[in-house]
This record gives structure tokens, sequence and C-alpha cells, in this order.
């Protein structure tokens, strides 16, 4: 069983390393890659382990989910086969400068700013303590799925993922928080990938719901900046959409990809391999790439 799109609590998931590693053993995964957002953290976790636990281990290609902004917006660029030497020091250059947890405190504020701007209710005392990414949004997220009025008014709120890509990272919705601000563009992204050894792959491309022609640029976009796959696979597709993106993939010659997008239980009913139960990665259109890059050996 395959799953190459994981994330933990170094980015904006819940598992630490022992959690992710008992609920891939419940799936049965045997081939993975977690790829936390802007961190490889996971994967000196992995080191720290007893040889032990070492060998028990499934095959790990190294990963890594990079933020770019591109229009404004905020996308995801996967790395696979990455250095996590060279990928960490490139991360700790580019944003080892902002006290992380003063960046999840703004980040709080401006969505504050925003629910009071638009009209959404959510809990008094609503803070940050960690500085993990993400920690800002998961807060106001969970509260303002809480209150039945504001699910009313915006339906994504059911679902954490389409209301961070609908709204929080939409420059269109009223609900967009700007978190862009120090971000590689496309270009740079699939430049640092490729000089920490890895193969870049254009993430989830459909989950963002564009407007074809605003999808057509972003597509199209991506493959002018040089990207070696596109993620096939994930838990947000619906109906055509395996299809439309293999036909992506086959027509420009595009390695493929794919995985849940799990993150614990801060997404309810996601699991690993098997996403909401709708989707599975074929081996066979991983094996091949996956083994050419090499498996990270802790």
């Amino acid at each position: 069983m395959v799953d190459l799109h994981l994330h933990t609590c170094h980015s904006d998931g819940v598992d630490d390393a022992p959690a992710l590693l008992r609920a891939l053993a419940a799936q049965n995964a045997t081939l993975v890659s977690v790829t936390d957002h802007d961190n490889v953290d996971f994967y000196f976790d992995l080191k720290a382990l007893p040889n032990a636990e070492k060998e028990r281990l499934p095959r790990f290609v190294s990963g890594v989910e990079l933020s770019y902004v591109q229009k404004h917006a905020m996308h995801d660029m996967l790395g696979y086969g990455i250095d996590v030497d060279k990928m960490k020091a490139w991360l700790d250059e580019r944003y080892g400068g902002v006290d992380p947890l003063e960046k999840q405190r703004g980040a709080l504020r401006r969505m504050k700013e925003m629910c009071d701007r638009v009209g959404l209710k959510y809990a008094p005392g609503i803070e940050v303590k960690d500085g993990h990414r993400a920690e800002a949004f998961v807060a106001m997220y969970t509260s303002l799925a809480s209150f039945p009025e504001n699910r009313e008014r915006f339906p994504e709120l059911e679902n954490n993922s389409e209301f961070y890509r609908q709204h929080y990272c939409n420059p269109e919705s009223p609900c967009f928080v700007d978190e862009t601000a120090g971000m590689p563009s496309l270009q740079e992204a699939v430049d640092i990938i490729h000089a920490c050894g890895g193969k870049a792959f254009l993430a989830h491309p459909l989950a963002y719901r564009l407007p074809p022609l605003e999808h057509a640029y972003f597509t199209g976009s991506a493959l002018k900046a040089g990207i070696d796959g596109v993620e096939v696979w994930h838990s947000s597709n619906q109906g055509e959409d395996v299809k439309l993106i293999l036909a992506y993939a086959e027509r420009n010659g595009l390695k493929k990809s794919g995985g849940s997008d799990y993150h614990g239980s801060v997404k309810p009913g996601l699991l690993p391999v098997v996403g909401y139960g709708n989707m599975l990665v074929p081996r066979y259109e991983v094996d091949g790439w996956c083994a050419e890059l090499g498996y990270f050996r802790p």
C-alpha cells in the first residue's frame, strides 16, 4: 500500500512520529513519504529511533511540500527524493529569521480581523502556544466550524481543506488571509527541490477548483517551471478528476504520484492510504521512479 502525501506535528498535522507509524501500520502501508509543509524534521525523528524500530519501518521516500506564491495566492509543490540536510539548511536560511510563535500570533490576529469584518462568529480566548505551521488556522477553523450559522454561510467549513483552499488562501474570497510573505515563487520552489537532488511534483492540481482559464495558467506555468511530475491520486479528488489529471500527466510526459494528505485527527475520517475511502495509489505507477530516486535510510 502506498501513501506519498502525509503530514505530522512538524507542520499542520497532529501526529508525532510514533503515532504516524502506528497509523501507517494499521493501513499496511509499505511505501510512504512524509511531506510536511516547509519542514523536514520528521526525517531526523526517524534517524533518532532505536535500530530495532528502524528495521520495522516501511520504505520511505524523503519528501517535503513547499508552499509557493503565484498571483498573490499560495500553492503547494511536492519534492521527493530530496537530501533532507540540504533542504533543512535552505528552509532554515529562508525562514529561520522569523520567530514561529510570533508568526502564528500575527496570523491569528489577521484571522480575527477577517472574521470581525466578515461577521463570522468565533469563541473568545483563542490563542496559539507552540508556533507550529498553520496552528492559528487550525485553532480558528475549529472554532468557526463549531457555529452552525458560520457553516450555513460558508458550507466549505464542513471540511478543513476545502475552507483552507477555497477561502483562507483564495485572494478572491472575503475570508482570505495573506500568509505569503517570504514564500518562494513557483520557479524558486522547483529549483530548490532540484538543487536538493529531488523531483518536483505539482500537488493536488484540481483541489483549488480554479476557473478554466486560471487553471490553464496554473498548470501551464508549472510545466514551464520544470516540474517532473504531478499528484494524480488525492483525497480531494471528485468525479472525473483522476482521469483529467492522468491526461495532463500523459500529455506532458510527467511522472505520477499520489497520497491521502493525512493530517491526523484534525481531519476526521481521513486515513492514510485510502483518504476518505475514495482513493488508492497504484503501486506500479510509482515504484519505478521511487526506486530511481532511492529510499531514505535513517
